[in-house]
């Protein structure tokens, strides 16, 4: 697994290592396959859908902009 929805409610995962090109998230009990545009490094958020610049995303079950 390279990431994780923290929240189910959430629009983004959580990388759990660099991750390039395919990543395996884990969405509750299910896996999921997303393809990376770019690298995403560790620790940082990948969108689980497609998002608009300065929309209120949801992460840790809560809304940021």
């Amino acid at each position: 697994m390279d990431a994780i929805v923290i929240d189910p409610r959430d629009d983004v995962a959580v990388a759990l290592r660099d991750i390039e090109g395919e990543a395996r998230v884990r969405v509750g009990d299910e896996i999921r396959v997303v393809l990376m545009a770019s690298r995403i490094p560790m620790g940082h958020k990948l969108a689980m859908r497609d998002l608009s610049a300065g929309e209120f995303v949801l992460k840790y079950g809560s809304a940021s902009a």
